[in-house]
């Protein structure tokens, strides 16, 4: 960094300044509390209640989020794909909330792939896949 004082159309220069700056880490996507673990398991209520997809620094200097523009959702029962969507941005839209009420009985895997987050600081803008297991109603 060079600063100079100008004065009419005149310049001085004043000094010059090296800085080292810290770079981003990779962002971490999560659902509620899912950056704690790679796998987890809600009940199927909890899971519906979730806003979308959040995309914070973990354990950084500072608290800063990125937006998620987009990612796919991957529902499997027994193995067997029951749904798949690809969504923008990063709520749960109440279409997709609507559809997974009554699909979801428990015991499913829940996979959110090709999150994607507004970044100019990335030059890869994908972060990890969240998995998560909806629990069985007892």
């Amino acid at each position: 960094l060079k600063a100079y004082r100008y004065k009419g159309k005149d310049s001085t220069f004043i000094c010059e300044r090296t800085f080292e700056v810290k770079p981003l880490p990779k962002a971490t996507a999560s659902i509620g509390k899912s950056w704690h673990n790679s796998q987890m398991e809600m009940h199927k209520e909890e899971f519906l209640a979730q806003q979308g997809i959040t995309a914070p620094l973990i354990n950084y200097d500072f608290d800063i989020r990125f937006p998620v523009k987009s990612f796919t959702i991957i529902v499997t029962r027994e193995n067997e794909l029951i749904y798949l969507k690809d969504c923008q941005g990063s709520r749960f839209s109440p279409e997709m909330k609507k559809e997974l009420r009554v699909l979801l009985k428990g015991g499913e895997r829940v996979f959110f792939t090709n999150i994607k987050i507004g970044s100019e600081f990335h030059y890869n803008k994908f972060t990890n896949s969240i998995e998560l297991r909806i629990k069985k109603q007892p």
